[in-house]
């Protein structure tokens, strides 16, 4: 197999949630079934152009969060995407702002490669990172709607180990394939996070048994897949995370390695490989760039978010504050 073959296939395995020249459908894969009334801030994100089916959430009286390859090729200030509501209600979107640094094409055809040089794998995954944290969009709805129920936003650093909760609109892998399906969640814990990229290891149903509807009725160990592009990770109630891309890293061939040395030195981490595994990337919100973003730039563009208050009591111990956070609240500036 040749170099650039073998480097093709890395770009092409790679993104599990954004297909090329299309944005592609998402689902919870060990999920179960969840009543939207659990989750009245997540919605579904319809596109007019077949395909863009993303899942979004209510961050403000006038503001959602999705990913922006979920809104990639649209027009800002009059995109064809309609917001589902858990209500039924459908409702227009009347514009978008994405993030300044967010390279949604590229990112789709990304390659990391086919040298095994050091300082090339490094400056590879480190680019590729910068990508996947940049990948945040905001949506406002018509101008007559005002939500009433949102979820806050936390800015503190997530500590490794730490309990998540994944939620989706969509199929269970190939378990159900008929489609986008009805509303999801699983959980999960926080492996690590590096670079304003947050990481999860989540077993793929289709993986397992697919003559069982719900290989894990109780929905650990839950990874997103294909048409949850742009859902939330919420940790203790809050919004720490928007899903960007899922991974099956089997081992198998050297387009994996190349991935994997990439990753680890940019990281620090190596991914672990398993027939099973599914290996998640979110951006977190406790980057300092992804802080600018929403705190600077959307507000001042009218978005409304509501933050969690560093002094609110939290289930997790080992939440710290955030510098980047607390320098937005002395005037940095990370409007960028």
């Amino acid at each position: 197999m040749t170099a650039s073959v073998r480097a093709a296939l890395v770009a092409i395995s790679l993104f599990c949630l954004i297909a090329i020249g299309t944005i592609a459908r998402a689902f919870i894969d060990n999920g179960v079934s969840a009543d939207p009334s659990q989750f009245p801030y997540v919605v579904r994100l319809v596109g007019a152009d077949p395909g863009r089916d993303c899942t979004g959430t209510i961050i403000g009286p006038n503001t959602i969060l999705t990913a922006a390859h979920c809104v990639s090729g649209l027009d800002p200030k009059s995109p064809k995407l309609s917001i589902h509501l858990p209500d039924g209600h459908i409702v227009a979107a009347a514009e978008f702002l994405a993030h300044p640094g967010s390279d949604s094409r590229r990112m789709e055809s990304w390659s990391f490669g086919a040298s095994n040089s050091p300082d090339a794998l490094k400056s590879s995954g480190l680019e590729y990172l910068r990508l996947v944290k940049s990948e945040l969009a905001v949506v406002k709805p018509d101008p007559s709607v005002h939500f009433t129920q949102w979820v806050e936003v936390d800015p503190t650093p997530p500590a490794p180990g730490q309990q998540v909760t994944l939620v989706g609109y969509g199929m269970n892998s190939k378990i159900d394939h008929s489609g986008n399906g009805p509303l999801r969640s699983g959980t999960n814990q926080l492996q690590w996070e590096s670079q304003g990229v947050l990481f999860l290891a989540g077993r793929a149903s289709d993986k397992l048994d697919p003559n069982t509807a719900d290989p894990k009725p109780d929905g650990q160990e839950a990874s997103p897949d294909r048409g949850d592009s742009g859902g939330p990770l919420f940790s203790n109630g809050r919004l720490i995370g928007v899903v960007v891309a899922s991974q099956e890293v089997l081992g198998v061939g050297e387009s994996y390695g190349l991935m994997n040395k990439a990753l680890d030195a940019a990281t620090g981490h190596l991914l672990e490989r398993g027939d099973e595994l599914l290996w998640c990337f979110y951006a977190s919100i406790n980057d300092s760039e992804s802080l600018g973003f929403l705190t600077k730039t959307a507000t001042a563009q009218g978005y409304q978010i509501s933050w969690a208050k560093q002094n609110a009591p939290v289930l997790a111990p080992t939440l710290k504050s955030s510098p980047a956070f607390d320098e937005l609240q002395s005037g940095g500036d990370f409007s960028r």
